[in-house]
């Protein structure tokens, strides 16, 4: 029983470790949730994605082909600290990236901006948008199309 154990676990590690992004399963982080490196929100209605990619740069999609013609907006924090990057949405409302050594790599400066609970969220106009708990933007990406 202990060996078949042992053996899912390392296969579902393994399965973990592969170069595909990973979809968080949602459109919004939530409050105190970490999106991992490679890890991606997508809105609603599968057009426009978000990913935490493994250089550091959190960039917003036009596209699931996560190339640089389908990128619309970025944090412009590629190459700075060491992978692997996790964006994070803390607790004070402050969106950050930060690296394996818990560097604080990029932020959108909203620590204690309006009311908890915050969250991001990845909209079908193509804006990333940080709401707080009053679901008032505190912070947006302004790539919205309309």
């Amino acid at each position: 029983m202990t060996i078949l154990f042992v053996f899912i676990l390392v296969l579902f590690i393994g399965c973990s470790i592969g170069e595909s992004p990973r979809f968080y399963s949602s459109d919004t982080l939530g409050n105190g949730a970490t999106l991992y490196q490679e890890g991606y929100l997508g809105a609603t209605n599968d057009a426009y994605f978000v990913i935490m990619q493994r250089d550091g740069n959190l960039v917003v999609y036009t596209s699931r082909d996560f190339s640089s013609v389908n990128a619309q907006w970025s944090s412009k924090s590629a190459g700075k600290g060491q992978e692997p990057f996790r964006l994070i949405m803390q607790d004070n409302g402050n969106l950050v990236i930060r690296d394996a050594v818990n560097q604080l790599i990029w932020s959108t400066r909203t620590a204690g901006k309006g009311v908890k609970p915050h969250y991001l969220v990845m909209q079908i106009d193509r804006n990333l948008v940080l709401y707080d708990g009053h679901h008032q933007p505190i912070w947006a990406s302004n790539t919205t199309k309309w």
